[in-house]
């Protein structure tokens, strides 16, 4: 029992500490939410439901930007129109086998189809929205047994704190949350549960009302947890009550996990901090500019539609000013006239234009409008792969923290839910030594293979393009490139299926065949013209002359 209470304090007192060196980073999101999230305006969970949102934004041109960017790359990098990811173990003998590559082909389809089913493409776009918004962005994944799927959910940053390990990699989440009295005396054993919260789930006035629990998540291996008796596992699950209560302290559920449950990734991050920084952190001195300059224009179009009045003060309680209304006067010499007011619109203008400019380069709209329009749009191949290549170099950090940070963890999370809930395909027998960690994941989304093209497949076609003209000079320096080997790098690279491409052994034999109809080819030239000359020949032909040579060569 001591050990017991002293987890629950401990954990108490980590969320405690986690949160203090968080504080700086969620006064930053409460700026980014009132000006261009208002979605996730309310990041404190104590905050009612339903409140008005977005009362501070008068410009939503921020908002749009993010929802380019955010469908830009949800589209290009992980949509579920396209084919986003591929798998092949890293031992290069084991990948060439023919069962090994249809075992990870069934896997791959089988996973697809998870995904499919499941709510992953609703969940990583809302957390596409945290990751380029806050910068800081996490998904929890577990298995919901009775769809028998796994189950996706985009965790507000306001609800989690979080820790790294020597790496650099997260290990730790603290999440607080809310349950309804009569949902936690479901989830948790009344035994455990503080006696307000049973008692409030008894009562018809208090079944719904909301109390706070925190679930940690942590490594095992950390001392603290070693004498926990959580064997087998890799992570420790609890959940506690987050109010310390009268009664005795304990934890409410105790368990674990082979993988850890979240994916948490940084659009950019300091090595010294723990949390991420983003286009929004670098965009909100101008955001900020711009709402208030909106706000300004708003205020002084208003002026020109209903402009201030000045009156004689005899008509006090007089004038009317709404449409038709007509004020009637005693005198000439009473007044009622409007205030000039010189505003010059043009400037304002002007300057909310260069300010949406600026704010859309911080969020790389451009970028994916390219992407749309190379579509669409006829250019040369070379064009395309010029203009592709400057912009994927911009985007080479982003979508590396993306795959890394939260696409791997998460197919590798669902990989081990469905393996454990034996949906996966069977492993063939000879591959029962190969296991999850030796096959590596690659993507080849449009932007993945934007990537890869800009950086590999170019190689080959410049240098083939800077060849072609000492080709002419000096044919015999086309010996020096293995046709080949060139041919399956930019195949590979621009990931043309394996079923279009012919095996080695098919390819040699269709090599062999043009050559030999070749050389029939010339031996049917030679014999034509043979046949040509010989008739003109008054004389026996000379041993070792060209035309005895081309007797020979045609047998005759």
């Amino acid at each position: 029992m001591a050990e017991e209470l002293s987890i629950v304090q401990k954990i108490r007192n980590r969320y405690s500490q986690l949160e203090t060196i968080r504080q700086p980073f969620y006064s930053d999101w409460k700026q980014i939410a009132k000006y261009i999230y208002p979605r996730r305006e309310f990041l404190d969970i104590e905050k009612k439901q339903g409140l008005t949102q977005g009362t501070n934004i008068y410009d939503s041109s921020p908002a749009i930007a993010v929802r380019d960017e955010v469908n830009g790359i949800q589209g290009h990098l992980v949509s579920p129109a396209l084919k986003w990811f591929d798998l092949e173990f890293m031992d290069p003998e084991i990948k060439e086998l023919k069962f090994a590559k249809e075992w990870l082909d069934d896997v791959r389809e089988h996973l697809y189809d998870v995904f499919e089913r499941s709510n992953f493409y609703s969940a990583i776009n809302q957390f596409l929205w945290d990751f380029c918004t806050f910068a800081t962005a996490s998904m929890y994944c577990e298995e919901n047994i009775q769809r028998g799927l796994p189950w996706y959910s985009a965790r507000q940053p306001g609800e989690i704190v979080i820790a790294e390990n020597q790496f650099g990699e997260v290990d730790t989440v603290l999440r607080l949350y809310k349950l309804a009295a009569r949902v936690a005396a479901k989830v948790f054993p009344k035994t455990r549960l503080p006696n307000q919260i049973v008692s409030s789930a008894q009562k018809s006035g208090g079944m719904d009302q909301s109390f706070k629990f925190i679930h940690a998540v942590l490594p095992v291996s950390d001392e603290f947890y070693k004498a926990g008796g959580y064997k087998g596992f890799d992570y420790v699950s609890i959940h506690i009550p987050y109010d310390a209560g009268s009664e005795d302290d304990l934890p409410l559920h105790v368990g674990g996990y082979h993988t850890f449950p979240y994916a948490v990734s940084r659009f950019y991050k300091n090595s010294s901090e723990w949390y991420g920084r983003g286009p929004s952190h670098d965009a909100m001195p101008d955001v900020r500019t711009l709402q208030q300059i909106a706000k300004d224009m708003l205020d002084a179009s208003h002026g020109a539609i209903a402009p201030p009045m000045k009156a004689s003060a005899e008509l006090a309680g007089r004038l009317r000013l709404n449409p038709r209304g007509i004020t009637y006067i005693d005198r000439q010499d009473q007044i009622l006239e409007q205030v000039y007011r010189q505003i010059n619109y043009p400037f304002g203008i002007e300057r909310l234009q260069d300010l949406r400019a600026q704010i859309r380069k911080h969020f790389m709209t451009d970028f994916f409008v390219l992407l749309t329009e190379l579509e669409y749009k006829k250019r040369t191949a070379t064009e395309v792969m010029k203009m592709e290549g400057e912009k994927a170099a911009i985007l080479g950090p982003v979508v590396g923290n993306i795959e890394g940070e939260i696409l791997d963890p998460l197919i590798n999370r669902t990989f081990m839910i469905e393996y454990e809930a034996e949906r996966i395909p069977p492993i063939p027998p000879e591959l029962a030594d190969y296991g999850g960690t030796n096959i590596r994941i690659s993507y080849i989304g449009p932007l993945a293979q934007m990537q890869q093209r800009a950086f590999k497949a170019q190689g080959v076609i410049h240098t083939l393009s800077a060849l072609g003209m000492l080709f002419e000079i000096y044919p015999h320096l086309r010996y020096r490139i293995d046709e080949k080997e060139a041919a399956d790098q930019v195949m590979e690279t621009y990931d043309m299926p394996h079923s279009a491409i012919r095996s080695d052994d098919e390819y040699e034999k269709l090599v062999q065949a043009e050559m030999q109809s070749a050389a029939q080819e010339k031996q049917l030239i030679m014999a034509k013209e043979l046949a040509s000359i010989a008739p003109s020949l008054s004389k026996k032909v000379e041993g070792g002359s060209p035309l005895e040579a081309m007797q020979e060569a045609l047998g005759g």
